[in-house]
């Protein structure tokens, strides 16, 4: 989870914690304390639990430079960025079998207009990246992807300048699906199966 806020709109850290349901016990795993400070945003868990990943804004003399996508150790160490900064990349989610992470171009949690988004997967050491879309205009936007709990479909938000909506692409890539009519849906999350006894 994201670090504690401070004063106004600067963060005193934009860290990353882990919180334990059971004792209530909250552990800082990351630090950023130099306003203002690298955003972290959007971590998730690797299937196993031993990773996770996350995509970082990092700051240079002040002024914002390009954004990554990064795994880390559960306990805060072995921090790796995975992509080039010129890619501007981020909003990554884990695959169900632990293979693949999926990530987006100019995410639009930062860059709400203007920007031409896509969608890429690779191995979690930063190795066999490939792009699932290919779009070449801000006309439609590819951001905002999760793995459905099988693995074999990947939802994303389908946005343009006005509108907001929620398609899926085959997990390898290949031909989107339009699962809700534009308006101004974001952030899918499919629901997992229901336990059976």
């Amino acid at each position: 989870m994201p670090g504690p806020v401070g004063v106004g709109d600067v963060p005193s850290d934009c860290g990353l914690w882990i919180g334990e349901l059971s004792s209530g016990a909250v552990t800082q795993i990351s630090s950023n304390t130099d306003p203002p400070c690298d955003r972290e945003y959007n971590p998730h868990w690797s299937p196993d639990g031993s990773q996770f990943t996350y995509w970082r804004y990092p700051y240079e003399e002040g002024q914002p430079t390009g954004t990554g996508v990064f795994v880390m150790n559960a306990d805060g160490t072995g921090e790796r960025r995975l992509t080039d900064p010129a890619m501007v990349a981020g909003e990554p989610d884990w695959s169900p079998d632990g293979e693949w992470i999926v990530f987006d171009t100019y995410p639009l949690h930062e860059f709400q207009c203007c920007q031409v988004s896509n969608l890429y997967r690779m191995h979690p050491d930063g190795s066999g990246m490939e792009p699932l879309t290919h779009y070449v205009t801000d006309d439609l936007r590819a951001t905002q992807p999760r793995y459905t709990p099988d693995g074999a479909w990947i939802v994303f938000t389908a946005a343009t300048r006005f509108t907001r909506g929620l398609w899926a692409i085959p997990a390898a890539g290949g031909e989107p699906i339009i699962l809700t009519a534009a308006n101004v849906y974001t952030h899918g999350t499919w629901q997992p199966a229901p336990a059976t006894s």
